[in-house]
């Protein structure tokens, strides 16, 4: 469901500061989020399967825009398609951490953000 986001914004000079940003440090498995708790055996393999149905979608978009979709044989689909093949894990694991009165917004490349 749509909800109004009633916001002002003020344009006045200013900056932002950042503290150095750490890169490719993330060194844990799977297996430990579970044994730690941060994750359960049955929210990963749910988030896996998420991840697998928005590929399976993309995919499938893709026969559609090369016409060799077989459920749809005759169909001609014409226009853009701006697939996320890649970003699977992006959208399940967002969408899976909000709750129902969140606001969210996503991107022409939101397939896998609407299914999630």
């Amino acid at each position: 469901m749509v909800k109004e986001i009633k916001s002002t914004f003020e344009c006045k000079k200013s900056s932002l500061k950042f503290k150095e940003i750490p890169v490719c440090s993330y060194q844990k498995s799977i297996d430990d989020e579970i044994k730690e708790g941060v994750i359960t055996r049955k929210e990963a393999l749910e988030l896996l399967e998420q991840m697998y149905m928005i590929r399976e979608l993309e995919n499938m978009l893709v026969e559609i825009k090369a016409g060799i979709y077989k459920a749809l044989p005759d169909f001609n689909y014409v226009g853009p398609t701006h697939l996320s093949i890649g970003q699977e894990a992006t959208a399940a694991g967002s969408i899976s951490s909000i709750g129902i009165d969140d606001y969210i917004t996503s991107s022409h490349r939101g397939h896998g953000d609407a299914m999630a």
